[in-house]
């Protein structure tokens, strides 16, 4: 069926009805258009507002019911606006099946299915001057009642403007009502306030000069919206003040429509949230850095939820690695599961909920891959304003390895007093004033006095009076942190008796702080016999080695002047030259002996002094002038055993001889120069050169018929152990290199 509505919102909200009951519906805003639609096409039923621009109900219905064709449609009346009982007989004078004062569906619906249906037969209507006479009585009754409610309305209106603008005026927060295009700002006091603008500038601005430029677009979207019917829920953003400072504000905007429907101004009520956003980020810090806090400390943090099947709200990493978890799936347990013994889950939850806060209480736990955990746990309990337990929150430090160190500890401290008790040292604590704090039994044994009588006497009382200077400065030494090495002392036993004794110390601290010394003392009352023993023995082998070096260099002595005798009657140069190298030979080794015998230190002679004086003897024995060939030394202060000096000592009387015989034949002038020094770790370099012609080419050093250089290569290399060069260019230069332990 074909139906037309005409005008008015209730008649609208019908069609959405009518339609899906199946109806078609077609609308019209008033009477005249409704004729001209009637005119055109057929409509099985009309449905209609009374009171309408242009043509009103009455009218139309009139005109429909006087129409031959039209006359027959059934006509319903939907009154939108106020009515008497008189409009409803008056409807019925023009023709109308149906007078409805209401709009709801489950009311109207099967009326107007039922005069659809069952329409009543055609009735004439009334006469046009009695339907004029009647319908501008009527009219003017309408507009009476209409002026009346305007006037109850303006009234109304005006107490509303006045409340409104009281409220408008002495709102806290800002309020801002400008046109659709967001212009001529209305503003109140507290706006003014705000921006530091006059209501005067303000009617002059747009909303995009008082908004922070980045916040325009998002402003403009959120006009649109409004433009479109959509709610703007409540948003943040920046206003820009006269002095152009940015302020966070909060704003609410809403559309306020007119008449018709349509927006006519856009409102927008606007707070002050700076004092806000700041608390907000102070907040935010606060908790960053508490966040911050508890996720980077080395100990476990967790907040979990009390009872049997408590869970966990919130844990730190340290207390997920801890238990050998991540976080994510410790959040998934319940808090018994990670128990060793859930009933001890039981127990701490009911002594935290009973004393609100437990400290260090030693609890049994267990990791993800079942290996057990001792921890010290602290926790408090954590009530609503209500006084409702709402969680546990705790501090959870691992003391696994802590209770291991205290028992190995324990077992330590047996061992050491096992070890004290059983020392044959005395070991003494005194406090920093000396006072004996505790003694061991061999303490007892070493001074005489009982442990009862040691205990609180002072390190003084037995300390003699000569010793005490040094005993004090080991003391202090002590207090100030630093070890105290051994050091010798005497001690004054309780029977007088005066026992030499060895002594250390080391400070005792506690809290970082010196609290006292430990003491060990040993009687060195043997040692000191038999160091004297020694002394007296080694005096003694001193006598005698001195005796035997001074015996040694005399016997060579003795052996050099027989040579010296027997070669007077030789006549051969060339035998009485190997008789000079032989006495030169026994000279070097004896001039060893009599250094050592000279020497404060029996097991090594002052190279330098021994060189000079070998090579003085050489240069006198072969009676050569100082004026032709020069000596020059260049010897380090080094100093020798026998077991490196005697070989020494022969190389040189050796290179030197052969420098003295060969180097310089003729009246030739020259120079030779024995040089020692150390060199790199232990090793010695001993050198021997001249300027003279020269050792020949053809000559090979460790293969010659010359009995001084191949004793030289024997000497350095067998001996010495040591590195042989030898240099042929301007002269003759010999270089020896060996180790000394």
């Amino acid at each position: 069926m074909n139906l037309l509505i005409v005008n008015n919102q209730q008649t609208r909200h019908l069609e959405s009805v009518l339609k899906k009951e199946g109806y078609q519906v077609k609308t019209a805003c008033h009477g005249r258009e409704a004729l001209s639609l009637l005119q055109k096409e057929h409509f099985d039923g009309i449905v209609s507002d009374v009171f309408m621009p242009v043509m009103d109900g009455f009218q139309l219905c009139r005109r429909v019911k006087s129409h031959d064709r039209l006359k027959k449609i059934p006509f319903i009346f939907l009154a939108s606006t106020s009515f008497d009982d008189g409009d409803e007989w008056f409807a019925k004078t023009v023709g109308c099946n149906l007078f409805l004062t209401t709009s709801e569906p489950d009311t109207v619906l099967p009326q107007i299915k039922k005069v659809l249906q069952h329409p009543k037969e055609f009735t004439e209507v009334c006469e046009e001057k009695e339907f004029l006479q009647e319908y501008s009585a009527r009219l003017k009754k309408k507009f009476d009642s209409i002026l009346e409610q305007m006037e109850e309305t303006q009234k109304k209106l005006s107490q509303s403007e006045k409340k409104y603008q009281n409220l408008f005026e002495g709102a806290h927060d800002a309020t801002f009502i400008m046109n659709t295009e967001g212009r001529q700002i209305e503003a109140n006091k507290r706006a003014s306030e705000l921006l530091g603008y006059t209501l005067e500038e303000f009617r002059e601005l747009s909303f995009r000069e008082i908004v922070v430029p980045s916040y325009i677009s998002d402003s403009e979207e959120k006009l649109k919206l409004l433009h479109q019917g959509e709610d703007v829920p409540i948003y943040e953003k920046e206003f820009r003040t006269k002095d152009g400072k940015a302020i966070p504000v909060e704003i609410s905007v809403s559309g306020i429509k007119d008449e018709s429907g349509r927006i006519a101004y856009i409102q927008s009520i606007v707070r002050d949230i700076e004092e806000r956003k700041k608390a907000e980020r102070a907040l935010q810090e606060s908790e960053e850095k508490y966040r911050s806090l508890v996720e980077n400390v080395n100990v476990g943090v967790y907040r979990v939820t009390p009872g049997k099947e408590g869970k966990f709200v919130d844990v730190n990493q340290a207390f997920a690695k801890m238990l050998g978890y991540t976080k994510e799936e410790i959040l998934k347990l319940k808090v018994s599961d990670t128990y060793m013994n859930p009933k001890d889950r039981k127990k701490f939850s009911g002594k935290v909920s009973t004393q609100e806060v437990v400290k260090n209480e030693e609890l049994h736990l267990k990791r993800k891959d079942k290996t057990p955990i001792i921890c010290s746990d602290t926790a408090a309990a954590v009530y609503d304003s209500e006084g409702t337990l709402l969680y546990f929150d705790g501090i959870v430090e691992d003391i696994t390895e802590r209770k291991k160190m205290e028992e190995a500890l324990k077992e330590s401290e047996g061992k050491y007093r096992t070890l004290i008790e059983n020392s044959k040292d005395s070991i003494v604590i005194i406090d920093l004033k000396g006072n004996v704090q505790f003694a061991n039994k061999a303490t007892e044994e070493l001074t005489g006095y009982t442990m009862g009588e040691g205990v609180h006497m002072n390190v003084r009382q037995i300390t003699p009076l000569k010793y005490w200077p040094k005993s004090l400065f080991m003391l202090k030494k002590a207090m100030s942190g630093e070890p105290v090495p051994y050091f010798e002392s005497v001690i004054k036993r309780k029977d007088s008796r005066y026992v030499p004794v060895e002594s250390g110390g080391q400070a005792i601290f506690r809290d970082g702080k010196v609290v006292g010394i430990q003491i060990i003392t040993r009687d060195i009352t043997e040692r000191k016999q038999a160091e004297e023993q020694i002394k007296a023995s080694l005096r003694e082998k001193e006598v005698l080695l001195k005796e035997i070096h001074h015996r040694v260099k005399n016997n060579m002595q003795i052996i050099s002047s027989l040579l010296n005798l027997q070669s007077k009657y030789i006549k051969d140069s060339q035998l009485l030259e190997v008789f000079k190298d032989i006495q030169n030979r026994i000279h070097s080794m004896a001039l060893v002996h009599e250094n050592l015998y000279q020497s404060k230190d029996l097991a090594s002679i002052n190279i330098k002094e021994y060189i000079k004086s070998l090579t003085r003897s050489l240069v006198q024995s072969w009676r050569i002038g100082s004026s032709r060939i020069t000596l020059k030394l260049d010897v380090e202060n080094v100093s020798l055993g026998s077991d490196h000096a005697i070989p020494c000592g022969l190389i040189i009387n050796e290179l030197v001889s052969n420098s003295l015989k060969h180097a310089f034949p003729g009246k030739k002038r020259g120079e030779i120069t024995v040089s020692l020094h150390p060199c790199d770790g232990n090793e010695i370099e001993l050198v021997v050169k001249d300027d003279g012609v020269g050792i020949p080419e053809g000559i090979d050093f460790r293969n010659t018929q010359s009995l001084g250089l191949c004793l030289v290569t024997i000497l350095a290399e067998d001996q010495l152990d040591g590195k042989i060069r030898v240099e042929r260019t301007e002269g003759t230069e010999v270089s020896i290199t060996f180790r000394v332990a």
